[in-house]
């Protein structure tokens, strides 16, 4: 994760397995894959970043669309963002951090398809993607499977986006969400909201090993915030 991909304010990285908690100067990196994939992921990864920036401002908006509610619609590749999601389970279960998340036939499909240059979101399996307004909706957690879905499926948390992919290629998400899902064009609908009881218990249950360290460290932002604007 880069700043940028975090709104541009201050990063802090909890590791609670480990019991660290730190300011991440420089946003967050992990080397999971080699050079090569890294070119492959570069564009989707582009879009993914773009994409969350115009749809907090509304950026690019074609209308407000759906039977019963209005929900926004905005100008986006939802194919390169299909391929964004996929390359993230991809990302995960090659990392061996989230044992939610394995090597399957999905991610071998999704790397096969990243290698061949294909587009992932004609035969691939439903993405819906959520915008996450408010303070907490900029925290970013591991990929996990979502349990309590019908049928369950992979939730990626990212900031101010949540991601939910079908678990098979070619498998469908929960038909609550089946009208948002990507379709191939240049047009994506979207569903904006605050953040849910069931990602604020998580991230709750996740920090709760390390909430006296993340305490001090939110307390050394509170006095590093209050010096710069003493000088300004």
């Amino acid at each position: 994760m880069t700043r940028e991909q975090s709104a541009g304010s201050e990063l802090v990285a909890a590791k609670p397995e480990r019991g660290h908690v730190v300011i991440a100067t420089a946003g967050l990196r992990d080397r999971i894959v080699c050079i090569r994939c890294e070119q492959l992921f570069h564009p989707f990864d582009d879009e993914g970043i773009r994409f969350r920036r115009r749809a907090l401002k509304l950026e690019g908006l074609v209308g407000f669309r759906h039977e019963s509610i209005s929900l926004p619609t905005l100008r986006a590749d939802a194919s390169k963002l299909h391929t964004f999601a996929l390359q993230t389970v991809l990302r995960a279960a090659l990392s061996n951090h989230t044992p939610d998340v394995p090597v399957s036939e999905l991610t071998q499909w999704t790397a096969n398809r990243l290698l061949d240059g294909r587009p992932t979101v004609d035969d691939g399996p439903e993405v819906f993607i959520r915008i996450i307004r408010g303070d907490l909706g900029a925290v970013s957690m591991d990929p996990a499977l979502h349990q309590d879905a019908t049928p369950p499926c992979y939730i990626l948390h990212m900031p101010n986006m949540t991601i939910f992919v079908a678990r098979d290629v070619g498998g469908k998400l929960d038909r609550s969400c089946s009208h948002m899902t990507l379709r191939a064009g240049t047009e994506v609908t979207i569903w904006r909201s605050r953040i849910e009881l069931y990602e604020l218990a998580r991230i709750t249950d996740g920090l709760a090993p390390v909430a006296a360290e993340m305490r001090k460290v939110f307390k050394k932002l509170e006095r590093s915030s209050a010096r710069r604007k003493k000088k300004q």
